[in-house]
């Protein structure tokens, strides 16, 4: 991993968030996994010398998206710690 692609980031939700499932299957196995993901959209402030972003898209896959779903509502401050 490099050391320059970490992000952070705080805005405010701008839609509801839209949860979706996904299936892989593993052919050596012949068994599915299901992944969870969760879309947020952020609304960010501008700020000294940056221009404000309208939305941008956040996705929170696994564990994380399931309390995010049921935790993160529209309007919610957040913020983002990820990679890019």
């Amino acid at each position: 991993m490099e050391r320059n692609n970490l992000t952070r980031i705080k805005g405010d939700i701008a839609r509801s968030a839209t949860f979706i499932t996904t299936t892989f299957i593993r052919f050596r196995r012949m068994s599915n996994i299901h992944i969870y993901l969760v879309n947020l959209y952020l609304t960010i402030k501008d700020a000294d010398g940056y221009a404000a972003v309208k939305e941008l898209r956040v996705c929170v896959y696994g564990p994380r998206a399931e309390l995010a779903y049921r935790n993160v509502h529209k309007g919610s401050r957040l913020g983002v710690i990820g990679e890019q």
